[in-house]
């Protein structure tokens, strides 16, 4: 079991996704994932896009976003939460680690999110061993 599944059963989310950036092109791509819909893999986050708790402004930033409650559609799939953590190194970030409940089950909380940081600092150690 890789991390991105582990995280996902244990916060009891769908789907999990590592976005990296691609410093020169200026967006946030999906690097890994498990269990997300393949058109969901394919979505490219411009820099330049201005989504408040998105995945580029938790870029920007290095600071958590959950958003609870959404109930859309995005790419034909239902979303229902999202929960986007920073992957740090010497604190910056390098990636962003997306958690994504799809059906309407329990909001994100402060104990996923505690629980969120804690693998992203694993995928900051592998991501550094490449």
């Amino acid at each position: 079991m890789n991390l991105l599944e582990m995280i996902t059963k244990q916060i009891n989310a769908d789907s999990a996704a590592l976005m990296v950036p691609n410093e020169e092109k200026r967006y946030n791509y999906c690097y890994d994932s498990y269990n997300m819909p393949l058109e969901w893999t394919a979505i490219k986050n411009s820099f330049d896009e201005k989504v408040p708790g998105g995945n580029v402004e938790v870029y920007k930033t290095g600071k958590p976003a959950i958003t609870n409650h959404l109930n859309k559609l995005l790419e034909g799939h239902h979303l229902e939460s999202v929960m986007i953590v920073p992957v740090l190194r010497k604190g910056q970030t390098i990636a962003t680690l997306e958690l994504v409940r799809s059906d309407n089950k329990d909001d994100f909380t402060e104990r996923d999110l505690a629980t969120a940081q804690q693998v992203a600092e694993q995928f900051a150690y592998q991501l550094l061993k490449q």
